[in-house]
């Protein structure tokens, strides 16, 4: 994501498209395996929540390189741990 930021070159934007499609069935998978265990269940509808709210800040910042808008300031892109 930060390749595409930076240079606008739609090849770094790859694995990131890939990501939007799998997070979604990857948490519903993980879903199922915890559906038994109303804690595990109840914390992943928290990461299911902070998934959607990454994926909605991170579609904006793609559509307002793809517009030539500069980014908003706010929550860096670059935040939380690899």
């Amino acid at each position: 994501m930060t390749g595409y930021v930076l240079t606008r070159e739609r090849r770094y934007l790859t694995s990131y498209e890939q990501a939007r499609k799998e997070l979604p069935r990857a948490v519903d998978n993980l879903g199922d395996l915890v559906r038994d265990d109303p804690g595990q269940a109840a914390r992943l509808e928290r990461v299911r929540a902070l998934t959607e709210e990454r994926a909605t800040i991170l579609a904006a910042l793609v559509a307002n390189v793809q517009a030539n808008r500069p980014r908003r300031a706010g929550p860096s892109c670059s935040t939380g741990t690899r």
